[in-house]
């Protein structure tokens, strides 16, 4: 089997000055002007989208681009800083130790770029962070496995690392004892199992907490900075699922709700006295609809006061 290990973010370059054969997989709907950015340092990144996919999505696609262990592209990757070029905290995409050609390697993950899920088609963004966290670790017999570390033609990876921004370092999923006599055969085409698909989805609510965390944040310095890390995770997490039950989905509803619910020090509804908010959330409206009545009833008490 692959293993998977953890490396600093500190410790990352000390690495590639070791191996010396890596490249960036960068998503470009993270990192506003990526292309031109390298192209105006002399990088030359490959799009894995091609024909019409390329140019429509060409601020959405992954771009892959070589590194080397003391370029300032590998700097800027591991910046968690707020200038424009700094990309930590952007989650800006993947590494990959290989001693591949870069149109090796393309051509090599092109093959995992489309996955059918109840017969529709769909891009899979494996080069999101974690997204690919969630993907390799459920990733759990060496069939499965196999088909990321051994291209069809030759050459093989030998990592694949993962920024891991809550422990500020990456997940490094190493080739470990996985081998082409892993391989299945023939060979199929891409899928992704239930476990699989349920780890991906899994990893978008996580995504979608660590953003909705951030904003609270930033937007109530003074709340959140009263209640310690773990309780504000505890009650964010709480406000979410509250908000699901409810028919609440969209991110930025999830958020008012939550923000609501950190004002009021728990479920915000319980400040009406005549039960109202409880009745609105509890009956089926569209959610627009919904997040309306409860915009206005909160501001008819808030009158009130």
């Amino acid at each position: 089997m692959s293993r998977t290990t953890f490396i600093s973010r500190g410790d990352l370059q000390k690495r590639f000055a070791a191996s010396g054969s890596a490249f960036a997989l960068l998503d470009a709907a993270c990192l506003p002007g990526l292309v031109d950015r390298l192209e105006g340092r002399g990088y030359e990144p490959l799009c894995l989208f091609q024909g019409a996919a390329a140019e429509t999505l060409a601020d959405a696609a992954p771009y892959l681009v070589r590194l080397e262990g003391d370029s300032d592209l590998l700097r800027h990757f591991l910046d968690d800083g707020d200038l424009h070029w700094a990309m930590w905290r952007k989650r800006p995409g993947i590494l990959i130790e290989t001693g591949m050609t870069a149109g090796a390697l393309r051509k090599h993950l092109r093959r995992f770029l489309r996955v059918s899920i109840d017969g529709t088609a769909f891009f899979f963004r494996f080069w999101e962070p974690s997204a690919a966290a969630s993907y390799f670790q459920a990733l759990t017999s060496p069939a499965r496995r196999a088909p990321w570390f051994f291209p069809r033609e030759t050459g093989q990876i030998e990592a694949f690392l993962i920024p891991d921004l809550r422990r500020d370092g990456l997940l490094v999923e190493e080739i470990g004892e996985v081998s082409r006599a892993d391989l299945p055969s023939p060979r199929p085409a891409f899928t992704l199992d239930a476990t699989e698909l349920a780890a991906i989805r899994g990893a978008r609510v996580e995504d979608d907490l660590i953003e909705l965390e951030r904003l609270l944040i930033e937007t109530f310095p003074a709340e959140t900075g009263a209640l310690a890390p773990e309780d504000l995770r505890r009650g964010l997490r709480r406000s979410v699922g509250r908000a699901r039950e409810f028919g609440i989905r969209q991110k930025r509803n999830a958020f008012r709700l939550a923000a609501w619910d950190l004002h009021c020090a728990g479920p915000f509804e319980r400040t009406d006295p005549t039960g109202e908010l409880s009745r609105i959330l509890e009956q089926p409206h569209p959610e627009a609809d919904k997040m309306r009545r409860l915009t206005d009833r909160i501001g008819l008490l808030e009158a009130k006061r």
